[in-house]
């Protein structure tokens, strides 16, 4: 099945492992900035490998695209980063300044 992308059949288990831990941590909501970081880097690969074989690649630039609009709509100072739009505080420091 992925003999054609130059991958042995015995590594796809691994790889597989590997995704789903990226996806996990991606889901915990702390560790979500690494977790995006990571499955982008993951998927860069997926990218590259489509490309030098020739097969479609915009599928897993869709999924990149996809996974970081998500954690800015999960947590907004990623657009803020993004975009150097104004500072938005944490949620922890609004109940904070909220107590004070």
């Amino acid at each position: 099945m992925f003999g054609h992308l130059g991958w042995n059949d015995s590594l796809i288990f691994k790889i597989g492992i590997v995704e789903v831990a990226l996806a996990v941590l991606y889901l915990i909501p702390r560790a979500g900035f690494i977790g995006a970081t990571l499955l982008t880097a993951y998927l860069g690969e997926a990218t590259a490998t489509h490309v030098r074989v020739g097969d479609p690649f915009f599928f897993a630039i869709i999924i990149a695209r996809v996974v970081w609009i998500a954690l800015g709509l999960r947590d907004p100072r990623v657009f803020q980063l993004a975009y150097h739009a104004q500072p938005i505080p944490a949620p922890n420091e609004e109940k904070s300044q909220m107590g004070t």
